[in-house]
């Protein structure tokens, strides 16, 4: 064998390999280099012997077979018509990432029903069922949305918004905060709807929770206030 089939055999399937999972996984600059690096490698691929090149063939094949569920999920939900169902699970990690987002609308929590749909530039991007950004679209485009359901991951917090109405009441806040702290919640923002002149202050939170059950903890809590009027969840759309 010679040296330069020894090359082609090793270069070309790894450069095609990799321009495979880029585009299958990632965002347009990297498909672009991916494939560039596959350009690169072709003059030691047309050296190579047909043998050399079945070997090549192969081993991309098996790459292939390798992530087969995976492409063809991507290329049933790119092509999906609109007389295909769009029911079929896809199992996540309450994460957000590359290829996952979590809507900032309705902030979805483990414990929510929730729904998905790809979006170029976004990966699949998570509601909870009942968000209002999204009720225009799901009724309209059906076949864009995919069920999907959370994947159990512990240690993971997401942010929620919440409302809390109180009596205006010297240090009401504090408790409330203390409240929210108690039940192993943390605060990343508030913002307080104050005017001296009425009888009840709305403040809004942003915290961070595990799913929907720590949620309903943290509420339990706050109830036990007695300035607490009225606790709700900020939904998508809401304002």
């Amino acid at each position: 064998m010679s040296n330069a089939g020894a090359s082609a055999s090793v270069q070309m399937p790894n450069a095609i390999a990799s321009a495979l999972t880029a585009i299958m996984c990632g965002h347009a600059y990297k498909v672009s280099a991916e494939i560039a690096a596959a350009k690169a490698a072709f003059p030691a691929w047309a050296r190579s012997t047909p043998q050399e090149r079945f070997d090549a063939l192969t081993k991309i094949s098996v790459e292939i077979l390798a992530r087969k569920e995976e492409l063809g999920r991507l290329l049933a939900r790119e092509d999906m018509s609109a007389d295909s169902p769009s029911n079929m699970a896809l199992a996540i990690h309450g994460t957000e990432g590359m290829a996952i987002q979590l809507a900032s609308c309705c902030q979805p929590i483990p414990g929510d029903p929730i729904i998905g749909s790809i979006r170029k530039g976004s990966g699949l991007v998570i509601h909870t069922h009942d968000c209002a950004t999204i009720r225009k679209s799901r009724s309209s485009e059906p076949q864009k949305w995919i069920d999907v359901e959370w994947e159990p991951e512990e240690g993971k917090l997401f942010d929620i918004r919440i409302r809390v109405e109180v009596k205006n009441t010297r240090g009401v806040l504090a408790q409330v905060a203390a409240a929210i702290a108690e039940a192993g919640s943390n605060i990343e923002h508030v913002a307080m709807d104050a005017d001296p002149e009425c009888l009840f202050t709305l403040l809004r939170f942003t915290i961070q929770v595990a799913n929907r059950n720590h949620l309903a903890s943290v509420m339990r809590g706050m109830r036990h206030i007695p300035e607490v009027t009225r606790i709700t969840r900020e939904r998508g759309g809401e304002t």
